[in-house]
């Protein structure tokens, strides 16, 4: 592993060399795990561009190799979906803490290391106002698509400064048209009468996003969406979504409202049995450091009954902790959780505690995470343990080496939970891998900054 490694981080310093004038950041991960199986990862990003390479080798099967590419005018490989080709795929199935309503529209390089299905392309014009594209999904299915920008955009929806008086800044608008073969989908009506089956033929989607921006003392956006489904012998579908969220230095307020039609298809030809979802959020800051929120949802459905939720929250939060008692009911069933995490130092930790009871069953968990890292050496700790209503627990374990330009470790986990029974206890015994997985990694890195004239300092672009 060590070998192929470092041979590969020889071969992307020569290639980064290239690049001496401008930024460039190369990096190569490997892990080796107890099944035999070594993933090998390599980037390089410039300026600009990005170049990706993906080698999985596992005992008996061929290897599984992959190159990706990406730039402002062409991407091709490994790709993952961002904004409405995202949502298109999981109509109502997106909560306020999501990022799907704030992407951008369109496919991007993926970025691990993993046996990765979803492959396409993209071509784009310039500052993206127009693109085309397609890509194969993981059922392989062909999917083609264009996609169109308007006015400015900001990727995470934040404004820049704050003014004395709120105005509305930063409009857009974004859309899409797709074209998918479809398969005679193989749902069972006698089981999902909701989701009748979608018959195979050409699949065409389309949507649009509007976005509207605000600066001032109070900063946020609202977005809302629209997407439509016409399959080759059905009538047409719409999902339709609006997004709001508004923040100043005392309250943040989240907003979701959205809704969809039962003749909409997924662009995998697939239904949902949601109908409407609303969901609203509101945190307060009275005092610092202290903090106090609520959160509902009402989830419709179409072949049962409506869902509701409620969370009340409160705690203090500051610059390096955080600390939060929640409650929240949900269908007859109710809990508390107790979350926080905290930085000194060098030092890091989170917890989790939480305690449930609904149905007759009851359920208590607690996890913590810790971590610590100084200049030649790092590691991390996570456990959770679960009575419902015997005792399981899951978990890991991290240490790694490091230099100034690379690291070498070693990961101890649980595969699945480890239950103290009797029964679960000899089946560990006589098979302890299949419970325990051990991996060795190594990651070596490298970048080079523009140099100024002036100083000689180094700064990034």
């Amino acid at each position: 592993m060590l070998g192929l490694s470092i041979g590969l981080y020889g071969l992307l310093r020569g290639v980064g060399s290239a690049y001496t004038q401008g930024y460039w950041k190369s990096q190569i991960d490997s892990e080796l795990n107890l099944q035999g199986v070594l993933a090998t990862r390599w980037i390089l990003e410039t300026e600009e561009s990005k170049l990706l390479y993906v080698e999985q080798r596992t005992p008996e099967k061929d290897p599984y190799r992959i190159a990706g590419f990406q730039s402002p005018l062409f991407s091709l490989g490994p790709v993952d979906l961002s904004g409405l080709l995202r949502e298109a795929g999981s109509p109502l199935g997106y909560t306020l803490s999501g990022t799907v309503f704030r992407e951008y529209t369109g496919i991007q390089l993926y970025g691990g290391k993993d046996v990765h299905k979803r492959v396409g392309f993209l071509v784009a014009g310039p500052d993206r106002g127009l693109s085309l594209g397609g890509y194969r999904d993981t059922e392989g299915k062909p999917h083609l698509f264009a996609t169109f920008h308007f006015g400015s955009f900001n990727p995470m929806g934040r404004t820049s400064r704050r003014t004395l008086q709120s105005r509305v800044s930063s409009p857009s608008l974004e859309g899409f048209v797709s074209l998918t073969d479809q398969l005679e989908g193989s749902i069972d009506p006698e089981w999902f009468p909701s989701k009748k089956p979608v018959l195979s033929g050409p699949l065409l989607h389309w949507g649009s996003r509007a976005r509207v921006g605000i600066e001032g003392p109070f900063s946020g956006s609202f977005t809302f969406s629209m997407i439509g489904s016409r399959p080759t012998h059905d009538v047409m579908g719409v999902l339709t979504h609006l997004y709001g969220e508004l923040s100043s230095s005392w309250i943040e307020v989240k907003a979701l409202s959205g809704y969809c039609t039962h003749n909409y298809v997924t662009p995998n030809g697939g239904r949902t049995a949601k109908e409407v979802q609303h969901r609203g959020g509101v945190t307060i800051f009275p005092l610092y450091p202290l903090f106090l929120s609520i959160e509902g949802e009402e989830m419709g459905y179409r072949d049962r009954e409506v869902e509701r939720s409620l969370r009340l929250g409160g705690g203090v939060q500051g610059s390096t902790y955080r600390f939060e008692v929640q409650r929240e009911e949900e269908q007859q069933q109710a809990g508390w959780t107790l979350e926080g995490w905290a930085r000194v130092g060098n030092f890091s930790s989170s917890l989790a505690a939480s305690w449930k009871e609904g149905n007759k069953e009851n359920q208590v968990s607690f996890s913590i995470r810790g971590a610590y890292s100084s200049r030649g050496w790092e590691g991390e700790l996570w456990w959770k343990g679960i009575w419902n209503p015997g005792f399981m627990v899951e978990g890991g374990s991290i240490l790694t080496i490091k230099g100034r330009s690379w690291k070498i470790g070693v990961r101890v986990e649980l595969l699945k939970p480890l239950s103290f029974k009797e029964e679960n206890l000899l089946r560990f015994s006589l098979d302890p891998f299949a419970y325990v997985g051990a991996s060795l990694f190594f990651s070596a890195y490298d970048a080079h900054l523009p140099m100024k004239r002036i100083s000689g300092s180094r700064e990034r672009p």
